[in-house]
């Protein structure tokens, strides 16, 4: 009998394995082969089989996974180890955690990371590619510590909302000098969304709604502030980065 086989990974995380293997029988013998397919996802792992040979043939499949009930609510993983984290990002759905393949954060911003080494410090971190164009980071990664069977936090600070280039200018004055602050006006964020004034009145913020109203200031004197009115256009809410123009205004 001579024998075959394929195997390997596929996806960008490559959390689906593949194998296949097909017998070519002699003397008589007839032919077999099998095929196997398992994904790691971020709510669970799925196992399928198939096999033949002459006088049979056989399906399997299985579902694997694990759910953590906590205080924001019920989160789905992978096969629980016995120490792992709880990642919180809110507004990161479909973002991919670095530590463990096909780890995604859900809907609610929750992810479980399943198997954590206990009392070493480890780094959480999510793939800064697999981020949505709203959701920024202001930290890239968290530090945990977990003891021996422990659920430990790994909370993110992300900031929700548009990205955009603003070119700010005043009226007969020119463009925002360089080096002025800016922050959103009426912000609800944790962190405040703020920014600075490049060269050339160009302002790189995150974190905005669609329309709002930004404070520049750049001293202490009333003739050294604007506020700037912006309404970012339909057209562009797809784009990675926005650009715009917005008039600054003295108060």
């Amino acid at each position: 009998m001579s024998q075959l086989s394929l195997n390997g990974t596929l996806l960008d995380e490559h959390n689906l394995d593949y194998s296949v293997t097909e017998g070519y029988g002699s003397d008589g013998q007839g032919n077999s082969g099998s095929a196997s397919l398992n994904y790691q996802g971020g709510r669970g792992n799925v196992d399928v089989g198939y096999n033949y040979d002459t006088d049979s043939r056989q399906l399997n499949y299985s579902l694997r996974g694990g759910v953590i009930v906590h205080s924001g609510g019920v989160t789905l993983s992978q096969p629980l180890g016995e120490t792992m984290a709880l990642v919180n990002a809110p507004g990161a759905q479909g973002s991919s955690v670095t530590n463990n393949s096909g780890v995604t954060v859900d809907r609610f911003g929750n992810a479980v990371v399943p198997q954590l080494t206990p009392y070493r410090e480890t780094d959480v971190s999510l793939r800064s590619e697999t981020l949505n164009n709203q959701v920024d980071l202001n930290d890239a990664f968290q530090q945990v510590v977990p003891t021996r069977g422990a659920v430990v936090r790994a909370g993110f600070d992300t900031r929700v909302g548009y990205r955009a280039l603003l070119t700010l200018t005043r009226p007969g004055k020119g463009t925002v000098p360089f080096g002025a602050t800016a922050s959103l006006v009426d912000d609800q964020a944790k962190t405040p969304t703020t920014g600075m004034v490049a060269e050339d009145g160009e302002l790189y913020i995150s974190g905005l709604p669609e329309k709002g109203r930004i404070n520049v200031s750049w001293g202490k004197g009333s003739d050294e502030r604007c506020v700037a009115d912006y309404q970012l256009p339909q057209s562009q809410l797809s784009s990675a980065v926005i650009s715009l123009p917005a008039t600054c205004q003295s108060e």
